[in-house]
């Protein structure tokens, strides 16, 4: 196998993979090397060796791709690792960054420069990324790189910013377009609904979060309640807080198909980050869950309501103490989504930490990650 070498600023070497190189697209501040044919220059959609650089002496596209595919010769039949060094062979670009682009494990975040952590956590990053990390945390050295376009990523300039991944944000300071440092913000809830506070027959306004129920959920309890829409209401239901309400948990609890052997009194929290405190708008909201805010609301932990966390099924959805499920006839994740959404109903109120009030119920459609869209006034 025939390898390359280039440093980049942390001081570290990397090996280039020489061998079964299918494209190389070069611009005037990155050269990415992709490995298949999968979407053409579709970067995200490869296997590719991504190197980005500042160009302080403006070298046209074509003179960094000509000296590029004359180290790239010179490399394949060199016997010394010493006279394969990119860096060598392009003197007038600083490698800010390189390392392979694991298609299998991006996430999509947005950045933003920011001061130090108060001023991170207190953001809202709007700057398009990608970020080198599977799930979680991105620890230490994960790859941070500017999102353009899928054929167009860029290094992203030494210094502090604020990272939003999935709607956890972090405070991290980048070199060379990787993770220095980071510090996770602490979750600052808009909205907390806690259904346990219903009980059959009597509506608690403040806690009447509740998600559109299909069908096969109300044959699941029995579908002593008539059912709205196909497969949700396109508006708020007109049984909304009825003895005939089959969303689940509020509608379901509320006409007594979800009593208290089934679950009630230890079902999941519920709560909301708005894209703005101060703006009472649904849209671009993420949904939260905690399955353990019955025992303590104080010390209770919270996590994204997404399809990573609904799709094994949790507990107090269904009969509270098995998922329906197979053998049952429908997954968890055919009821929360059918055409790729869900709906929820969300109570009115006013936000725990900023000045958005909402004085109606409202209902909003929301997607596999968690995020709320096309809310509408019931």
């Amino acid at each position: 196998m025939n390898f390359g070498y280039v440093k980049d600023t942390a001081g570290i070497t990397k090996p280039i993979n020489l061998d079964d190189i299918k494209i190389i697209n070069v611009t005037s501040d990155s050269i990415t090397i992709i490995y298949n044919l999968t979407g053409s220059l579709n970067i995200l959609g490869q296997s590719a060796f991504f190197i980005g650089f500042d160009n302080p002496y403006n070298m046209s596209t074509v003179d960094i791709e000509s000296q590029f595919y004359s180290w790239l010769k010179n490399s394949l039949v060199s016997s010394s690792p010493l006279k394969t060094s990119l860096n060598k062979a392009l003197p007038k670009l600083e490698i800010v960054t390189a390392g392979l682009i694991s298609y299998a494990s991006n996430i999509f975040g947005t950045f933003l420069a920011a001061a130090d952590v108060d001023a991170a956590c207190a953001s809202t990053p709007t700057t398009a990324c990608i970020v080198e990390v599977a799930e979680g945390a991105p620890p230490v050295g994960t790859l941070v790189l500017e999102y353009k376009s899928n054929s167009d990523l860029d290094p992203i300039a030494n210094g502090d910013y604020a990272l939003d991944i999935s709607g956890t944000k972090y405070f991290v300071n980048l070199s060379g377009s990787r993770i220095a440092s980071i510090v996770v913000c602490p979750l600052v809830l808009d909205f907390i609904w806690d259904p346990n506070t219903q009980t059959s027959g009597v509506v608690n306004d403040a806690n009447y979060i509740s998600f559109g129920a299909r069908s096969n959920l109300r044959d699941y309890y029995g579908g002593t309640g008539s059912y709205d829409g196909s497969p949700f209401s396109p508006s708020c239901s007109t049984n909304l807080k009825t003895v005939n309400d089959m969303t689940w948990p509020s509608g379901l609890i509320l006409n007594g198909d979800l009593e208290a052997a089934d679950g009630l009194g230890q079902l999941p929290a519920f709560a909301a980050v708005l894209f703005d405190s101060n703006v009472a708008n649904w849209s671009g909201a993420q949904l939260y869950v905690s399955q353990d805010y019955y025992l303590d609301p104080a010390s209770a932990t919270w996590e994204i309501y997404n399809q990573d966390f609904w799709a094994q099924g949790f507990f107090g959805l269904g009969n509270g103490t098995s998922s329906p499920a197979p053998p049952w006839p429908y997954s968890v994740e055919e009821i929360m989504l059918e055409y790729g959404f869900g709906m929820v109903f969300l109570p009115s109120g006013t936000s725990l930490v900023g000045s958005a009030t909402f004085s109606n119920v409202q209902n909003a459609q929301y997607d596999s990650s968690g995020l709320l869209n096309f809310p509408q006034t019931c």
